[in-house]
């Protein structure tokens, strides 16, 4: 799949998890998890974020609640 990078501040990209929080779980959760993963990895300066599949990511210190 071709991929392309998008930047935005936390407080855009949190805007963007509660836009797609309004809508059908199984629509988005596999998008979320790409926004929050990609974001973490970024936060924490690395290239590859290396956790549990499963693991909760937090993008910043105001969670959005999905």
């Amino acid at each position: 799949m071709e991929t392309f990078n998008i930047e935005v501040n936390i407080q855009e990209a949190n805007t963007i998890l509660q836009a797609l929080g309004q809508l059908p779980f199984a629509q988005v959760h596999g998008l979320i998890h790409s926004i929050q993963e990609q974001a973490t990895a970024q936060m924490n300066g690395e290239t590859k974020l290396q956790t549990a599949p499963n693991a909760e990511v937090e993008v910043s210190r105001e969670p959005v609640t999905v």
